[in-house]
């Protein structure tokens, strides 16, 4: 499951996000109870009540996490982009079977360059400073939450959760929105 936190309307969302995916040749049918977008590769789409969106690989998984399960997403003022990634178990996972990453939160500032912080669980690895860079890039085989980071990152290992810090420059932000981008046409198209 993808859930990405924003500034989103909540009025007429799947009317336009429909629309806007049949303009881009990806058809959709309406579902019900929470009204919701399925594609033709099962993959499921909504908005919570908070105003997230949620993506999930069926029906199933998107009414297990609507509307009290799905994330919760406090949006700070400044964040141009906040998505967290849950891990499940299983097939569809949005988080692969590496295991490195169990769930995150990342929330990038608005600047030039863009400051993040992310939230990384481990999963059924460890994560030390070096590992948690790879995972963030996507080197592990887990769902890339930034990419290829120019710039140092900072890494804080507490409590069984690992905290890093860095900034991303604009390339790097727009290839960040491109891959989301990807990611959600491939989940919606077969």
């Amino acid at each position: 499951m993808l859930a990405l936190g924003g500034h989103f309307r909540r009025d007429g969302l799947l009317d336009g996000v429909q629309r806007m995916l049949e303009r881009e040749g990806i058809a959709a049918v309406r579902g019900e109870a929470p009204p919701h977008l399925v594609f033709a590769t099962g993959a499921a789409f909504a908005g919570a009540e908070d105003g997230t969106l949620v993506l999930a690989s069926s029906p199933e998984v998107l009414r297990g996490a609507l509307p009290s399960k799905a994330p919760s997403v406090q949006l700070t003022r400044g964040v141009a982009l906040s998505y967290v990634a849950v891990g499940s178990k299983g097939e569809g996972s949005d988080v692969a079977a590496s295991g490195a990453l169990g769930g995150a939160r990342v929330d990038i500032r608005a600047g030039t360059p863009f400051p993040f912080v992310a939230h990384l669980v481990p999963g059924s690895a460890s994560l030390d400073g070096e590992s948690a860079r790879r995972v963030l890039s996507g080197e592990t085989g887990d769902f890339p939450l930034l990419g290829r980071l120019e710039a140092p990152v900072q890494v804080q290992l507490e409590a069984g959760e690992v905290t890093a810090q860095g900034t991303i420059s604009r390339p790097e932000m727009a290839h960040i929105i491109g891959r989301l981008s990807e990611r959600f046409r491939a989940l919606s198209m077969p």
